[in-house]
């Protein structure tokens, strides 16, 4: 696409549609951590210049989705040790909150969102579907940043999309964590339900903390 074609107008659309298409390539593994983006190949590959390109990949380094290496320029996040226990303490609190507002708010969407979530986070069980489980795994927990009420705590979404589909996945989670999580959801959806802020906040917190006791076990290296 030659520069010129697009206009001012068009052009923040152009890297909004940018950033959504490269997030769910990142977060569905198409980009798997540590990748190098390439503009040019990406702008060939994507038919758009190079100027809006940039834009996208700025606001994803920004999130902490890309990170930026002398010599190789723009590469999707690597999970190392650190990062998971960064990107995890960072999310026992915030998703501890999103719950307990959550709760007290009682959106009655939120609750039927949330079954389904579960509801696919188990059909994902049999035959195992690790992307397609991750992918639910962090609707679910999206859902709840969302309906919070709160807009800080739901621009954490990016935060929680990495750490479930991009981190997460590189810890050899299986089916059997997978039925564990499955079970710690339950009691988080459950206390939002019958409005338990208190209780909706405690076992949100819990369940991130399962995963930084997994954390605390890994060897320091990258783990992808």
């Amino acid at each position: 696409m030659d520069e010129a074609s697009t206009s001012w107008e068009r052009r923040p659309a152009l890297v909004e549609d940018l950033q959504q298409h490269l997030r769910h390539a990142i977060f569905s593994g198409h980009y798997a951590p540590g990748t190098r983006l390439r503009q040019e190949q990406l702008a060939e590959e994507l038919n758009v210049s190079r100027t809006p390109l940039r834009e996208a990949l700025r606001v994803l380094e920004s999130e902490g989705l890309l990170t930026s290496t002398r010599g190789r320029g723009m590469v999707v996040a690597t999970a190392t040790p650190e990062t998971l226990l960064e990107a995890s303490e960072f999310r026992e609190v915030v998703d501890g909150v999103a719950a307990r507002l959550a709760a007290e708010r009682g959106d009655e969407a939120l609750n039927e969102r949330l079954e389904g979530a579960i509801a696919a986070q188990k059909s994902a069980l049999e035959p195992w579907n690790k992307v397609q489980f991750m992918e639910n795994d962090a609707e679910f927990h999206v859902a709840i940043l969302k309906a919070s009420g709160n807009q800080y705590v739901a621009a954490q979404t990016a935060v929680i999309r990495l750490a479930t589909q991009v981190f997460r996945p590189v810890l050899g989670f299986d089916s059997h964590d997978a039925e564990r999580s499955i079970h710690e959801h339950q009691r988080i959806a459950e206390a939002i339900k019958v409005g338990d802020g208190i209780g909706a906040e405690f076992w949100a917190r819990a369940h991130i903390r399962v995963g930084i006791s997994a954390i605390s076990h890994l060897p320091d290296q990258d783990l992808a």
